[in-house]
């Protein structure tokens, strides 16, 4: 009944075991989600601090502006480069439905790379030039903000168009122009702002860890910076949390079943996914009252990078779910090239260690 509107599976065999595809697919995803997070949400609060520090004259606003001026356009290039490989091995295992929605909506989907160039040189403008700048920094880092956010859209946009290949033929009738946007999808707008909201979490999340980097050389500014931050986390947190039974809500049915009992690996993250998200608020709620709030904070860390894997989980059996009538993984054709594969993990690796002396690099520079 779908053949004619989803493509065939590419033939030339996969080069990897699929197992070894995904786990590679969720580990470079959550490490963009990471950056891309920090990216979107540190720019939010930025702008948002550049009119809070006009309005009541702290310093400390302006200062966590500055600081995070610097940090921006190096989380930019993270984002853009850690982007790449999970993109990548998206269209290794569901390439026939990616390339079809990209297809459909083609010419936003193309714009991507516009809105992306003009938030990467607005977070360069405003680290280069922000004493210069003065009031029209809140234009220029709210607006790198603002071209992130449509590229948020537009990627939500096609991530729940390819799910609904039952759509395509419809929709491409209609909007053979490549710019259709999936608006009538039910799911878009919670799935978006589901995505939006943690941003700004983690952004806080962020704020924090650079506020315990500041200890010993600006211990009021640390203070501040912690506390802040933490409001930064706990707020949107709780709007998650409505967001997030709206998205479920929207859900098609066999879909939302696949978390509440009919897929028992999508009912295991479901839940933790909760209880994490549950423990960590409780956990930086309780660090507020803390005179010294580090253990606290760390076990926080550790359980919303726990809670963030349980929920990328949950993404994967959704998606599964979605295309399980036209697909499964299983259907490919999997031939092992080892060298190959050997070749990559050593590059990967090498380039995880390179990242990673980066960030040391970066976190000694911020302590200083």
């Amino acid at each position: 009944m779908f053949e004619s509107v989803v493509p065939q599976v590419d033939p030339i065999a996969v080069p990897s075991p699929i197992w070894l595809i995904k786990f590679l697919m969720t580990l470079t995803f959550i490490l963009h989600l990471l950056a891309m997070n920090f990216v979107l949400g540190g720019g939010v609060i930025a702008a948002v601090n550049e009119i809070k520090g006009r309005r009541s004259g702290k310093e400390h606003h302006f200062l966590l502006s500055r600081r995070l001026s610097k940090a921006l356009p190096i989380a930019m290039a993270f984002t853009i480069n850690l982007g790449v490989p999970p993109l990548l091995f998206l269209q290794v295992l569901y390439g026939h439905f990616f390339y079809t929605s990209s297809i459909i909506m083609a010419w936003p989907w193309l714009s991507v790379i516009f809105f992306v160039i003009l938030a990467y040189y607005g977070y360069y403008l405003y680290n280069f030039r922000f004493e210069k700048l003065s009031g029209g920094r809140f234009w220029v880092v709210g607006g790198s903000a603002l071209f992130l956010t449509i590229v948020a859209f537009l990627y939500t946009n096609n991530m729940t168009l390819m799910l609904t290949p039952s759509t395509w033929k419809e929709v491409y009738v209609g909007s053979a122009s490549g710019a259709f946007l999936n608006l009538g999808e039910l799911t878009l707008i919670p799935r978006f702002l589901h995505f939006f909201i943690a941003a700004l979490a983690v952004g806080g999340l962020f704020v924090i860890i650079y506020g315990l980097l500041k200890r010993k050389t600006e211990p009021e500014f640390s203070q501040w910076a912690v506390k802040h931050g933490t409001w930064w986390f706990l707020v949107p947190t709780f709007i998650q949390f409505i967001v997030g039974i709206i998205f479920l809500i929207t859900l098609p049915r066999d879909i939302l079943l696949l978390l509440l009992g009919d897929s028992i690996p999508g009912t295991i993250f479901f839940l933790l996914a909760i209880m994490g998200a549950l423990g960590s608020v409780m956990i930086f709620m309780l660090s507020l009252q803390k005179d010294e709030p580090k253990p606290l904070l760390y076990a926080g860390f550790v359980i919303v990078l726990f809670t963030i894997f349980s929920m990328v989980m949950v993404r994967d059996v959704v998606r599964s779910g979605y295309i399980a009538e036209y697909f499964s993984v299983g259907q490919l054709e999997v031939n092992p090239q080892t060298g190959i594969i050997l070749l990559f993990l050593l590059l990967f690796i090498s380039g995880l260690a390179v990242v990673g002396w980066m960030v040391q690099k970066s976190i000694q520079a911020a302590k200083t």
